[in-house]
């Protein structure tokens, strides 16, 4: 009924965000070749039911874990749906290119989830 009446109305059902609900199991930030690198990320979640798909804010570090780049990741961007299928784990790759005035500055990378 609720999804009817939403029809009629236009407005939308998502998937409720639960950000304690998503955990990063595994991640990876490799370099490829000359100014590429390959950020790697493994979600999982264990509700009986969708959840959305959080932001990633990326945050590379140099030697003394100070941030030298963030960069806001949207799942569209990762390639990744806007929901979690209830009690799954997804894995993404994606590509970046660091300038070469950055790449010898970058010694480490930290992840955080969020809903913007």
């Amino acid at each position: 009924m609720l999804l009817a009446l939403c029809q009629v109305s236009g407005c939308r059902i998502s998937a409720p965000e639960l950000i304690s609900a998503v955990q990063v199991v595994s991640s990876g930030f490799d370099q490829q070749e000359e100014g590429d690198f390959v950020f790697s990320l493994h979600l999982q979640h264990d509700r009986p039911h969708a959840v959305a798909t959080p932001a990633v804010e990326l945050t590379l570090t140099d030697a003394q874990e100070r941030a030298v780049i963030r960069k806001v990741l949207i799942p569209d961007h990762l390639g990744l749906n806007q929901a979690l299928a209830p009690g799954s784990g997804v894995a993404t790759e994606t590509r970046l290119t660091l300038e070469p005035s950055l790449q010898s500055h970058v010694h480490g990378f930290r992840v955080e989830l969020f809903y913007p």
